[in-house]
């Protein structure tokens, strides 16, 4: 049975991710809010740059650390695993705002922090794919060009006794090699009939 093995330290990175966004998301708004407008105010030119409204953009920002996060914890194959953790955060984030005070549940809020924790997914998949891939050693070399050239002509050697010019076979040189004894009594025959 294969075993997944998980780096403590991606764990760390994940529980540290989760627990970020679990105090700035349940925190009292008083606490929060001054944190907040500070963001706001450092990151407010991109925001404007950006579509969609300002809440929208930082609620879906929120969340990709943890989608960054997730992903390198997990195998690359279940990168859904951490998309669905992303939706189950955010849900249960919205479910306990309700017993907080100056916390307003909103169900858009659970879209976009899922948008957020998906787009952390797929750059960290992307991501590792390509070092993978990078790192992936040839596992078919090309011969050395003497190697090959060495082997061609050994392939292909023309013998000696043939008659044409032409590459002749072990068999081939065999037969000759068989024949030859009756070929020159035939041209002794020959000659002493020409004496004759």
């Amino acid at each position: 049975m294969h075993h997944i093995r998980i780096s403590p330290a991606r764990v760390v990175v994940a529980a540290v991710a989760v627990a970020v966004i679990s105090a700035l998301t349940l925190a009292p708004r008083a606490i929060v809010h001054p944190l907040r407008g500070l963001v706001e105010d450092i990151v407010w030119p991109a925001l404007v740059r950006l579509p969609g409204e300002p809440d929208q953009i930082m609620n879906t920002a929120l969340f990709i650390p943890l989608g960054v996060a997730m992903a390198f914890v997990l195998p690359r194959r279940a990168w859904l695993v951490g998309i669905l953790a992303a939706l189950v955060l955010s849900t249960g984030v919205e479910l306990a705002q309700e017993g907080i005070p100056g916390r307003v549940p909103d169900l858009s809020d659970v879209l976009w922090n899922t948008c957020g924790g998906a787009i952390g997914v797929v750059l960290t998949v992307v991501a590792r794919a390509i070092w993978a891939s990078a790192r992936k050693p040839d596992r078919h070399p090309q011969p050395a060009a003497g190697a090959r050239d060495d082997g061609e002509r050994a392939a292909v050697r023309p013998h000696d006794g043939g008659d044409d010019g032409q590459p002749q076979t072990r068999s081939g040189a065999r037969a000759a090699a068989t024949g030859a004894p009756g070929a020159a009594h035939e041209r002794l025959g020959q000659r002493r009939g020409d004496r004759g």
